[in-house]
């Protein structure tokens, strides 16, 4: 009972953790697309800053990455939980 316990606990500190990292990655993503769509103006308007990275493929890469941290933040809370709640009944 109390090895269920540790492993569902050790899971939600998991899931807390991976959900904590998307929040920073989200915010770098977003860094890097505000730069990008900046230099993306410029190339267009200017002429300058061009080559740099694409807004829209940061965004695309975010996305992917979005739905791997939801999915495993979901199946460990999930799993964490139960173990947890199994473990106090037992």
């Amino acid at each position: 009972m109390l090895h269920g316990y540790r492993i569902g606990l050790a899971c939600l500190a998991l899931a807390l953790l991976l959900g904590l990292a998307a929040i920073v990655d989200h915010r770098n993503k977003t860094a890097r697309s505000n730069r990008a769509e900046l230099s993306e103006w410029y190339c267009t308007n200017t002429g300058t800053r061009c080559g740099g990275a694409s807004s829209a493929a940061i965004e695309r890469h975010w996305n992917q990455r979005e739905l791997g941290y939801e999915v495993a933040v979901t199946l460990l809370g999930a799993f964490g939980a139960a173990s947890v709640v199994r473990a106090i009944r037992h």
